[in-house]
């Protein structure tokens, strides 16, 4: 083999060429295109009869040659082929990701120019090309993990500074950004690039005409640069623009050579528009991308539900969640299907852990609670309140009202009134919550202290009329309905044409089991003042308590036609409307409250939480978008917002909201972990470990924000800084199954099989349901230690409780193949295949299995994988194999060279391929691949049986 020279012409070529020059001022297809004619870097495709006569300049004369001609493909094939002879040139790896770069495979690009520095590239030559294909991946991290290395000219320099600039921008880190930016000094080569990120803090600052002004100056300077489209969308989105955001990601589709997020952010987008078409064609392009997001199936099942096929979409919501159990808007969808299927027991699981994953979710607390009063578990619903305060992140009014009504019910009145005065301690300006109050000191017999209150919530002068009707209503609360229903008769007595009196004697009434004279009591009071809202209130009420919701509902609707958009009546309304299933009416009649009040946050909350739990999460990000304009500094609607903007995968908004609700409620530990969850989600992991730490050392015994610290310290392999954290958690809660999985997650991580074994044995132990991937690590943690059989055991007994379950019968095959019982292998397959014939991995597995025992069997598998997956070289590779024991190497050598173009350089096709061309007669061809194979490959599986081929040969 010749020596390579020191620097080749076609290295010679790239010298001169600056990247950024050659990147500045067009589309992404178009600068690729102009990167392939600078770099010239030629190549070209060779026949076989020439392959074993080359050499390694030979390749990189003819890739000069072909890059001339503009043919990138053939090229590639080149410096494929001269890498086989030298795996370790860095040049010309460096020169294949610059190839793949122009032919817009920015991932394979991205791999090649690692694999090059890891050779030795000079990183000058890498850096910029490399950030520009992870910024095509949307792989910010990685650019933010980059340095800018020496030697850059000025041009390429600032592009690169410009790239990191956006990276951080985007995730809201503003010192970083603008310290990027300064370094770009202004360069024309990097204008898009600094508009763009300065559009990122713009909108991260909630200054949205800067983010428009700069977004503006981004697409000016390049009207192609797709992730400038996708940010102008994320602001129609915000700006409740929805039309204008579906197009704005269409360009961004259009314009970017990866546009997988895209393709899953405009079909959230058509979902909420009523777009079911256009909703599968982007889930199409999602799978075809080869995207594994869970909000695909989570996609599919929001579409089932609007058509009110509630097993389709049970079964997607539950895919969404075997691709990530912590997917929150899923959790709440399946609960919520399940309520519609009558599987309640299963639907407060999902709705537990909804709550669990996102603690602030006004909608997942109250749909649960609503599940257990209509069970009537009051119990229960204290427990479950009390366990969501601890991390709730909204006014903590919310949650004290509904724990003081709870608690008046439960007959506790002492627990009520501590739990109102905090609530009125929160919101001292609210009527309603003193009033409440005061309810509950009279009830509790502390007479004076209530009236203190009613005078607080109106004027300072009480009349004795107020004191008599407060104190009817203390008698009310207290049950003693008779002095009640005296005091009233006198107030009546003394206040012949007022409305109250009247009230008060039908509450009286209707405790007494009077429902006939009460309801009279309250036409009377509705006769003596047709406006009083309370009287009208109270004798709905009592309607609906009888059971005669047509009567309740007929005087609520004469409430609204007196008083349009009155918040009770038509909050009351629209439960009504959701008690009928008919979530169009409850949402018109928040609606009215809306258009009549736009200033009252309550309808806006409960409007949005119907929104959501239609699947329209663009309509509630909407609805909570115009709350905003009232109630920007409520941390309760900021939560809400934030849990809005996660579920349609606006991370970088939600973090933005969540900030502000933690500004506005530094106290709030809940408030405080949802942003650091947020954090995460949006791939800034500095950024959630910097709030985690923050919260605990407010709160040290927060046991959720130590968990999920610890969680991504063991995540991120920081096994050290996880080990304080992880033994204050066996001290504190070894008790908690979730502990234990951490605690064998870690153990697992640092090779401590034993103590991992051990730490899943005992979460299984005390886990109902058992989480699936407890299972797995447990049984990988078991193969590790040379346990096999015990692996198979575990396996097998989930098995038995969930034969459903394919992924894990993968898993089972697997180990089962590992242990050399191919049988048992086959049959795992089998049962795979009777669920789901269409199982790509299993086809393939079972077609491989069988053969050399049963071709015709194998035949019809290996066929099958291949139409449904026609781009995977494993899958062509069994098919060429199965047709070579078949006695039909003419197709083999077909197929196999098809899986040699998918994965040139794969060792095993090029020997499968050798084998093939012996098979078709054609040794020569097969002499010279099994040579070059074995010359450029030292170790790989098929070594010994590629040597046996070639001495078979040549005997």
């Amino acid at each position: 083999m010749k020596k390579r020279p020191q620097r080749s012409r076609i290295t010679r070529a790239l010298r001169p060429i600056n990247h950024a020059e050659r990147m500045h001022g067009a589309g992404w297809r178009r600068r690729l295109g102009v990167l392939a004619f600078c770099i010239t870097l030629g190549g070209g495709l060779t026949a076989c009869d020439n392959m074993g006569a080359s050499t390694e300049e030979d390749y990189l004369e003819r890739a000069q040659s072909r890059m001339e001609q503009g043919d990138y493909a053939a090229a590639r094939v080149e410096f494929r082929n001269a890498l086989q002879l030298n795996p370790h040139a860095a040049d010309t790896r460096r020169d294949l990701g610059l190839t793949y770069l122009a032919l817009g495979n920015v991932d394979e690009a991205r791999r090649q120019l690692r694999r090059a520095l890891e050779e030795g590239a000079d990183e000058a030559e890498i850096a910029l090309p490399l950030a520009e294909a992870l910024f095509e991946l949307d792989r910010l991290d990685e650019i933010r993990a980059m340095g800018v290395p020496p030697g850059l000219d000025r041009a390429s320099n600032a592009r690169l500074h410009a790239l990191r600039a956006v990276a951080f921008a985007a995730i809201g880190r503003t010192e970083p950004a603008q310290s990027e930016l300064t370094a770009v000094d202004g360069h024309e080569s990097a204008a898009a690039l600094s508009a763009l990120a300065e559009a990122h803090l713009a909108l991260a600052a909630g200054d949205h005409e800067q983010a428009e002004h700069w977004l503006d100056q981004a697409l000016d300077a390049d009207p192609e640069l797709g992730q400038a489209w996708s940010l102008l969308a994320r602001y129609h989105r915000i700006m409740g623009d929805n039309e204008s955001a579906e197009a704005a990601y269409g360009r961004a589709i259009e314009h970017r050579a990866a546009p997988g997020r895209d393709h899953l952010r405009r079909a959230m987008v058509r979902l909420d528009l009523g777009d079911r078409e256009g909703t599968r064609a982007d889930i199409e392009g999602l799978r075809q991308g080869g995207s594994a997001h869970p909000a695909i199936p989570y996609l599919e099942g929001m579409l089932a539900l609007q058509n009110e096929n509630y097993g389709d979409a049970r079964r997607s919501f539950e895919e969404a969640l075997a691709m990530d159990r912590s997917y929150s808007a899923a959790l709440l969808a399946l609960g919520q299907t399940l309520r519609r299927l009558g599987s309640d027991e299963q639907a407060e699981h999902f709705l537990n852990r909804h709550v669990q994953e996102s603690p602030g979710s006004l909608q997942g607390i109250r749909t649960l609670m609503a599940l257990y009063a209509e069970q009537e578990r009051f119990d229960d619903a204290l427990q479950f309140l009390n366990r969501a305060s601890l991390d709730y992140p909204g006014d903590a009014a919310d949650l004290h009202e509904l724990r003081g009504r709870l608690m008046m019910l439960s007959g506790d009145p002492e627990r009520s009134v501590q739990a109102l005065r905090n609530a009125v301690a929160a919101r001292p300006d609210e009527t309603g919550l003193q009033e409440l109050l005061a309810v509950a000191l009279l009830r509790s017999g502390e007479t004076e202290a209530g009236l203190d209150t009613l005078r607080a919530a109106g004027t300072q002068d009480v009349t004795s009329q107020q004191l008599d009707a407060t104190m009817v209503l203390f008698l009310l609360q207290t049950g003693r309905y008779e002095e009640a229903l005296e005091r009233a008769e006198l107030l009546q007595a003394r206040q012949p044409d007022a409305a109250s009196p009247h009230s008060l004697a039908g509450a009286a009434l209707m405790g007494l089991g009077r429902v006939e004279e009460a309801r009279e009591a309250f036409k009377k009071g509705l006769e003596l003042e047709p406006d009083n809202l309370s009287v009208a209130m109270n004798l709905a009420n009592l309607e609906l308590q009888t059971g005669d919701r047509e009567a309740g509902r007929q005087v609520l609707e004469g409430i609204q036609e007196a008083h349009p958009g009155h918040a009770r009546s038509a909050q009351r309304l629209a439960m009504l409307s959701l008690q009928d299933q008919d979530t169009q009416g409850a949402a018109k009649w928040l609606q009215r409250a809306i258009d009549a009040q736009p200033e009252s946050l309550p309808p806006h909350l409960m409007l949005a939480r119907i929104q959501e739990d239609e699947g329209r999460r663009e309509a509630a990000l909407q609805t909570l978008l115009g709350a905003r304009e009232h109630h920007g500094d409520n941390p309760e609607l900021l939560y809400a917002l934030a849990d809005v903007q996660m579920s349609l995968n606006q991370t970088d908004e939600a973090v933005v909201s969540l900030q502000s609700a933690v500004e506005r409620a530094p106290d709030n530990t809940g408030l405080q972990l949802a942003l650091a969850r947020a954090q995460a989600r949006a791939d800034d992991n500095e950024g959630a470990e910097a709030t985690l730490e923050a919260l605990l050392e407010q709160q040290p015994s927060h046991y959720e924000g130590r968990m999920a610290l610890t969680r991504g310290l063991v995540n991120q392999g920081r096994l050290a800084d996880a080990r304080p954290h992880l033994d204050e958690l066996q001290e504190r809660y070894g008790d908690r199954p979730e502990v234990q999985a951490l605690l064998g997650q870690a153990a697992l991580a640092d090779d401590r099989l034993e103590p991992a074994i051990e730490h899943y044995q005992q979460a299984l132990a005390d886990a109902d349901p058992q989480p699936r991937p407890w299972v797995h690590a447990l049984a990988e943690a078991q193969v590790a230690a040379d346990r096999p059989g015990e692996a198979l055991a575990t396996l097998g007994r989930w098995l038995e409780a969930h034969p459903e379950d394919r992924g894990t019968w993968h898993l089972y095959a697997s180990r089962q193949l590992a242990l050399g019982d191919t049988a048992e292998a086959l049959q795992a397959y089998e049962r795979i295949l009777a669920q789901d014939n269409d199982d790509a991995l299993a086809l393939n597995n079972a077609a491989w299995l069988l053969r050399d025992r049963d071709t015709e069997r194998a035949l019809d598998y290996a066929r099958r994988a291949v139409e449904l997956v026609p781009e995977s070289a494993q899958i062509h590779d069994t098919l060429g194999v199965v047709l070579i024991h078949a006695g039909q190497p003419a197709e083999a050598l077909e197929t196999l060279t098809r899986a040699g173009e998918l994965a040139p350089e794969s060792p095993t096709i090029q020997y499968h391929l050798a084998w093939a061309e012996r098979e078709a007669g054609d040794t020569e061809a097969a002499t010279r691949r099994l040579n070059r194979l074995l010359e450029a490959e030292p170790d790989f599986p098929e070594r010994d049986d590629a040597e046996q081929l070639l001495e078979d040969i040549r005997r």
